[in-house]
């Protein structure tokens, strides 16, 4: 790998970076617009300038366009480079509206940043700025303000690279240069969020987050975006009670820098149709009513029908750790294994891109909790017309599989644990609320087998007063009057989740990765670890073997 020197100091990196990702690594900074690291490098820009040793000495090289090879020397921290950045930042504010107290990038906007690391000059114009549109209509979700644009051209780059639709261009000449899209065109692909995400200025902005919130007044929760079974990695900002915006966070082995606009909106649902309220026959009741009457309902079934007759449907829209608590509840406080993962949601659209046609986010993971996730052996159970009492959590099995199952629950009593008030609430005769993944801490396993774990923005008690908790904690309750094993923290989860599912052996909730881990490649290194030291037992038992055969007294 090539040795290269920065500001004296020397590193081995991988073939193939540049100068920019090289600096990262020595934790120094080179600025940048019109560089991603998820875009083709365009060097258009020339806020990354640096000085670079050549035949000549040395000269000023851009760090974007500039890989890495062995012996390369590199300065970022000299007077020739601070005077390059000012150059470059006067060049990009000679003309910019200087719209700070009403921008909604102000906060987080790399003009704002730069200038005040690496700029700090006299302005020395004396002339007119250039005027250009604001407020331009470009498409549904994206408002376009070109006299903000630096033209990093990382929008167009986005949609001709990365989703290939071509809507965007830049036209016109030198400081008459500008974005907008084509003409009879709108910005309108499944992805046109991301173009305000990149955009280091507030040329492009959201009109569905415009004006609505101060970022400095938000806080951020490391979240996983729950619309389809790709799991995209989400930064959920929020300010108690409301979620303002996801946007996406960098993970290469799931999304890279994206999410799709379907997942980005899908904020909206956290307060949409909520139950936080218990009902009893569609009758509001207190919370701890509703707790001891789920109890008494449950042992009421199992004295009069036995555990046989009490049925338990998962969700691929909770967590690992609800599904997992649901069963544990069903064997060691009914007796019962009889716990189903059907989830009957259509699929949807499906890109090549990163939206999936399975709109649920953790079928996999009750997959590896040993739940069956067939719709027949769920509608074969309830066919044995068995079933007296069904345990429903967080699946709206009722509306989704329609007439498929509705006629098979005649004299099925169903008690319902939902975060949101849906057709399966409002038919059970007890409904009790549960938080939503925002509300909590879990994990979800997407459909290559990454598990990835989500945090906390803030308890469901903080959203309206409820007293909801999640599902986990809810069956973790009640398991602990039975085991006297105490449920208090997530990882109190994983340690029976550890040791009673293979899949997850020896993991930890708080060790899994910021960026997931794969499950099958872990089972793949344990089997063949296992397998090593199979193989190197049978070996040593093969030489012991010889040994004493060889050690035997020869007969005459």
């Amino acid at each position: 790998m090539p040795i290269i020197t920065i500001n004296d100091k020397q590193i081995e990196v991988e073939k193939g970076l540049n100068v920019i990702q090289a600096a990262e690594r020595l934790g120094i900074e080179i600025p940048h617009y019109c560089y991603h690291p998820g875009l083709p490098v365009d060097g258009n820009c020339r806020m990354c300038l640096v000085e670079v040793k050549g035949p000549r000495g040395f000269m000023a090289q851009v760090g974007c366009n500039t890989p890495c090879t062995d012996g390369l020397e590199v300065r970022t921290n000299t007077e020739q480079v601070k005077n390059m950045r000012q150059g470059v930042m006067e060049f990009l504010l000679h003309n910019h509206p200087i719209d700070c107290p009403i921008c909604d990038q102000a906060g987080e906007c790399k003009l704002q940043d730069y200038y005040m690391k690496y700029g700090k000059y006299d302005n020395r114009s004396i002339v007119e700025k250039v005027h250009k549109e604001k407020v331009v209509d470009i498409g549904p979700t994206v408002v376009l303000d070109q006299e903000r644009c630096v033209l990093c051209s990382r929008c167009v780059r986005f949609c001709s690279d990365i989703t290939k639709t071509n809507e965007l261009t830049i036209s016109e000449r030198g400081v008459h240069s500008k974005i907008g899209v084509f003409p009879g065109y709108e910005l309108k692909n499944n992805y046109s969020g991301n173009v305000v995400d990149i955009c280091p200025v507030g040329a492009l902005t959201s009109k569905d987050f415009r004006f609505k919130m101060r970022v400095w007044f938000m806080s951020s929760a490391k979240s996983i975006c729950q619309g389809c079974s790709r799991g995209c990695n989400i930064s959920a900002d929020y300010k108690i009670p409301n979620v303002y915006r996801f946007k996406p966070r960098e993970n290469t082995q799931v999304n890279d820098y994206w999410i799709c606009d379907e997942g980005r909106f899908s904020y909206k649902k956290n307060k949409e149709n909520r139950l936080l309220e218990s009902f009893e026959n569609n009758e509001q009741v207190e919370y701890d009513y509703s707790v001891e009457k789920f109890n008494k309902i449950v042992k009421s079934a199992k004295a009069k029908y036995s555990s046989k007759a009490i049925v338990a449907l998962a969700s691929p829209e909770s967590s690992v750790e609800d599904n997992f608590m649901l069963k544990k509840y069903m064997k060691e406080v009914l007796g019962s294994e009889k716990v189903y993962g059907a989830s009957f949601k259509p699929l949807g659209f499906e890109d090549d891109l990163l939206i999936k046609a399975d709109k649920t986010p953790n079928k996999k993971g009750l997959e590896y909790l040993g739940i069956s996730i067939s719709e027949e052996d769920f509608i074969h159970e309830l066919e044995k017309k068995e079933i007296k009492l069904l345990i429903v959590m967080n699946n709206n099995f009722i509306l989704e599989a329609g007439d498929k199952v509705s006629k098979l629950l005649d004299g099925v009593e169903i008690i319902s644990l939902s975060p949101f008030n849906t057709e399966t609430s409002k038919k059970a005769s007890l409904s009790i609320p549960v938080s939503s993944y925002l509300e909590k801490y879990g994990s979800v396993v997407n459909f290559k087998g990454q598990l990835q774990k989500f945090e906390r923005a803030f308890d469901t008690f903080e959203l309206d007063d409820s007293l909801a908790v999640s599902e986990w904690e809810f069956f973790g309750k009640i398991i602990a009057e039975v085991n006297k094993t105490n449920y208090h923290d997530i990882e109190d989860v994983w340690k029976d989740i550890s040791n009673e599912v293979p899949s997850f052996s020896g993991l930890s909730f708080y060790e899994i990765p910021e960026k997931g881990l794969n499950v099958p490649e872990k089972i793949k290194k344990e089997t063949e670890e296992k397998e090593r030291l199979q193989k190197e037992a049978d070996e040593k038992a093969k030489l012991e073997a010889e040994k004493v055969e060889a050690e035997k007294p020869l007969q005459v």
